[in-house]
């Protein structure tokens, strides 16, 4: 399958039963113009792993591509990282991985090639398997999460992933001065094709995930991560509609 889809696009987050997840994924099958990608979490693969479950998405919604995002890998050790990746690419349906190393480190020593850190170990595993897109946690959302990291440490990130050629990040959108602090870097750096992706719209911002889903969007997300807005609706599919129709015309109006 390979690649993820032009931006803008809505990420729904598949953070519930496997029973759920599929049913989902069925209904959002006749929507794949405006899904990024179904983010494929712990909630499925803790119970169930990947030989279990990823083959049943692959039945019925071949059409919608799957990022896996383990809560939080990319973490450990670089050849634990290495495996995580190495687990998930021979699965067609697969296009991507989520890693938030910024607790785990960085480091590459030109003149020792087999010496590289955590997010290293994850970027070029990725790269070399290009079906895997990496995609680069750079700031978590929830409260507290700056107690152990300051911004300044997120912004060193943000740049060694430009430095990277990563071309996905993903950064709260309760945070949306954040948000444009990354594509201000982008910009310095003359990396222009970066791509935010944007979790926390609904119950962890204002409560309005449409109004928050617009405010990221105008910040600088492209694609916007949304869990319970989607999961707990009643059409689970027209909030999904609902969400893409109105950031399209705001990510529009930023070209």
């Amino acid at each position: 399958m390979g690649g993820l889809k032009e931006a803008p696009g809505i990420v729904p987050a598949l953070d519930t039963t496997l029973g759920k997840a599929l049913s989902l994924a069925y209904e959002l099958r006749d929507s794949k113009d405006k899904i990024t990608f179904l983010k494929y979490g712990s909630f499925i693969m803790d119970p169930w792993g990947y030989k279990n479950s990823l083959p049943h998405f692959q039945e019925v919604a071949p059409e919608l591509p799957i990022v896996i995002d383990r809560h939080k890998g990319g973490t450990d050790i670089p050849e634990v990282v290495r495996n995580q990746v190495l687990e998930v690419k021979n699965y067609s349906n697969v296009v991507g991985m989520i890693a938030a190393p910024l607790g785990a480190g960085s480091y590459r020593d030109l003149n020792d090639l087999k010496k590289i850190g955590t997010l290293e170990a994850f970027v070029d595993t990725c790269f070399e398997h290009p079906a895997i897109t990496p995609i680069i946690v750079v700031e978590m959302s929830q409260p507290g999460a700056l107690a152990f990291s300051e911004e300044k440490y997120a912004d060193k990130l943000c740049k060694t992933c430009l430095d990277y050629n990563v071309k996905y990040i993903v950064a709260p959108a309760t945070r949306p001065q954040r948000i444009t602090n990354h594509k201000r870097i982008a910009h310095e750096l003359n990396k222009e094709g970066i791509e935010i992706i944007s979790p926390a719209v609904g119950p962890q911002k204002t409560g309005d995930p449409l109004k928050d889903a617009i405010d990221a969007v105008a910040a600088g997300t492209d694609h916007v991560v949304a869990g319970r807005s989607i999961l707990k609706a009643s059409n689970p599919k027209q909030a999904t509609i609902d969400l893409y129709e109105a950031i399209l015309p705001v990510h529009t109006a930023r070209q």
